[in-house]
Parts: structure tokens; C-alpha cells; sequence
């Protein structure tokens, strides 16, 4: 089993990873148009898997602002 501290250290980086991939090599429209985030990435115990938790916020015609859940 990982120390706490390996196992923060990779989910922060798994966390700027997926926000790099969103960012520049995703073609798809739903998470181009608005902007998409990282905001949690939670790591079991052995390193094995990873649970990413993310937000959307969509910018509409008008300028305003609507939270996509």
C-alpha cells in the first residue's frame, strides 16, 4: 500500500494530465465550447485505479453563464 504522500502526488498529477488532455487533445464539441476542470481525482490505495471528478461551465450565446451539472 502507498503512503499518503505518494498517493497525493499522484492523483495531483493524474489530475494535470486529464486537465492537459482536455485542454488540447480532445476534438469533441460538447467540451469545446465551454470550459471543462479537473476538481478532484481520488486514488486507491495501491495505485491501481482513480476516480476524476470534473465541472462544466458553459458559455452561452448571450454571455451568460450556466452551470451544466
Amino acid at each position: 500500500m502507498a503512503t499518503d504522500r505518494r498517493m497525493a502526488r499522484v492523483a495531483e498529477q493524474i489530475k494535470r494530465e486529464v486537465s492537459l488532455m482536455l485542454m488540447n487533445g480532445i476534438k469533441d464539441d460538447r467540451v469545446g465550447t465551454g470550459m471543462v476542470s479537473v476538481t478532484d481525482v481520488d486514488v486507491s490505495g495501491d495505485l491501481q485505479h482513480a476516480k476524476i471528478s470534473s465541472a462544466s461551465m458553459e458559455l452561452t450565446k448571450l454571455g451568460q453563464k450556466q452551470w451544466q451539472g
